[in-house]
């Protein structure tokens, strides 16, 4: 394993996703899909506990950097999700990604993830101020824009990007066709920035 391969935080989060999942579910056999997946550290260490793992990723040269795993990785956009592209999966992991999306973006990933989703999925995110405002499917949600400088831990394509306010993130999650949240501890590491928010959502 690389140093380029670990970024801060990756050991604490994976073995904590890992524990979150176990407390719920077996995980040999286990179908897991792993939205923006960077350089595969969660997918890794899913498939050596014997998961079955795909994991989505926009930048090739992060696909590039991942070492030999019997996880799957293909190249994607997240927003592209859907079951026709990639299948169900038992358990989704959205960690890291939502908050780089606009709203409307997120609320859509959240939509297909519910369609792709067969258990249960882990989101990871910032969450925002409420400072804005933003209207979809006639309902209003409160957050905060952020500018998206291009860079490797950037989004793709939208120059900005909605947090939304963990009130708001709630009710997008269940405009999406979610129906049960749970609010869990959020994973530390040293030097975690704060304002991180942990949900499992069925």
């Amino acid at each position: 394993m690389t140093d380029d391969f670990v970024a801060p935080g990756d050991p604490e989060r994976t073995a904590g996703v890992l524990d979150l999942i176990r407390a719920r579910t077996d995980v040999t056999g286990l179908r897991v899909l792993d939205l923006a997946c960077r350089t595969g550290a969660f997918s890794t260490v899913l498939a050596q506990a014997g998961a079955q793992v795909l994991g989505i990723e926009g930048r090739p040269e992060n696909l590039d950097r991942i070492p030999p795993s019997t996880a799957r990785f293909e190249l994607g956009d997240v927003r592209d999700l859907s079951v026709e592209r990639h299948g169900m999966h038992d358990v989704t992991l959205c960690l890291g990604i939502l908050y780089h999306l606009d709203a409307t973006d997120a609320i859509g990933l959240l939509r297909a993830m519910r369609e792709v989703t067969g258990k249960f999925a882990i989101i990871d995110t910032h969450i925002g101020k409420p400072l804005d405002t933003v209207t979809i499917e006639g309902q209003t949600f409160h957050g905060h824009w952020y500018g998206e400088p291009p860079g490797l831990w950037s989004a793709l394509h939208n120059p900005a990007s909605w947090w939304f306010t963990p009130e708001s993130l709630d009710d997008a999650v269940r405009l999406a066709g979610w129906s049960e949240i749970e609010h869990v501890a959020r994973i530390e590491w040293p030097g975690e920035p704060a304002g991180r928010h942990w949900l499992v959502i069925s």
